[in-house]
């Protein structure tokens, strides 16, 4: 009974890595114009079917704050008309808590995964994060360069 209970959780493992598909070499760009009180940068997406996720780090200032309500992302990357666009708002993130305010450690990097409801995978789309003073927003897009893995999970962040 042992056994074959292991090889099931197993053989659930393999083949929900298998659906995954992680995305490297995206770059996230401020748009023109905003205020950023903080930066975004992207080392992966892992697109799966339950859910996607997003592998970064925010960096300010060491020994600053923030608060951030919640992260949005936008399919595509139309600035101007952004009403039409899907937009799928996060379900959860590890770093900090939304609507807590957090501080940056000594080297104001903070590394974070953000979780938002299962998409298919874009080359470009907006992702924004609710502060108090407003919106911050990025136009994140994938390199030319870029090389997908199928089946591969991508590194946790080292704390």
């Amino acid at each position: 009974m042992r056994r074959i209970l292991l090889t099931l959780i197993a053989t659930i493992a393999l083949t929900v890595a298998a659906g995954a598909r992680t995305l490297r070499e995206y770059t996230a760009m401020p748009l023109p114009g905003a205020r950023y009180p903080f930066t975004l940068t992207v080392d992966s997406i892992d697109f799966r079917s339950d859910l996607v996720r997003i592998y970064g780090h925010l960096l300010s200032t060491p020994h600053s704050s923030a608060r951030i309500d919640g992260f949005t992302v936008s399919e595509g990357d139309k600035v101007l008309a952004p009403a039409d666009m899907k937009s799928y708002p996060a379900n959860d993130i590890d770093g900090f808590e939304f609507t807590h305010r957090f501080q940056w450690e000594d080297d104001g990097d903070l590394p974070v995964e953000i979780d938002f409801p299962s998409f298919k995978p874009q080359n470009a789309f907006l992702i924004s994060a609710a502060t108090p003073s407003g919106p911050v927003v990025w136009a994140l897009r994938r390199t030319s360069s870029a090389k997908s893995t199928k089946g591969t999970k991508a590194v946790k962040h080292a704390k």
